[in-house]
């Protein structure tokens, strides 16, 4: 599995270059949101991206029937 692993039971991490204009509207998130960390509010970002990414394609291929 890609990503670096630090020991046994934590997550794998990786890193990201940003531009600036994005970078901002993810810190404007995780302040709004109140999360402990940038990583959390990119985590949970990433999470609901890839739950949409999964409706769409699914009703893509509903259409599709």
């Amino acid at each position: 599995m890609a990503g670096h692993y630090k020991k046994e039971g934590y997550k794998p991490t990786t890193s990201i270059s940003l531009d600036e204009t994005l970078f901002e509207q993810i810190d404007n998130f995780r302040f709004k949101k109140r999360f402990d960390s940038r990583s959390q509010a990119i985590a949970v970002l990433i999470a609901k991206g890839l739950k949409y990414e999964a409706i769409v394609e699914k009703k893509k291929a509903a259409k599709v029937i």
